[in-house]
């Protein structure tokens, strides 16, 4: 008899669990490969959420870091400009 898809979500879980990057992706990888015959039902279910998180992985890390450095330059940006115009800006003048 085969494994419920319930207890099989929570072995897929738990084999998830602490692997980050290129460990994870062949991991999912390999899932996928147990699962490839499953076309309907809840074991193609799994199959899907297997999918859609390896679709995901290796690109979720990299527009997180990526916002986060454009913001810092943009308030580096504004931090050391100064004023265009306006009652704060003030000119040294030089007497020669």
């Amino acid at each position: 008899m085969p494994m419920p898809h319930c207890t099989q979500m929570q072995l897929i879980k738990r084999r998830l669990l602490g692997k980050e990057g290129s460990e994870r992706t062949h991991e999912l990888r390999a899932i996928l490969t147990e699962l490839s015959g499953y076309r309907n039902g809840p074991y193609a279910d799994l199959r899907k959420w297997v999918q859609s998180r390896r679709n995901r992985w290796p690109w979720r890390q990299t527009p997180r870091l990526l916002t986060w450095l454009r913001r810092s330059i943009k308030s580096l940006e504004r931090a050391s400009a100064t004023p265009a115009s306006g009652d704060h800006q003030f000119a040294s003048t030089v007497n020669s």
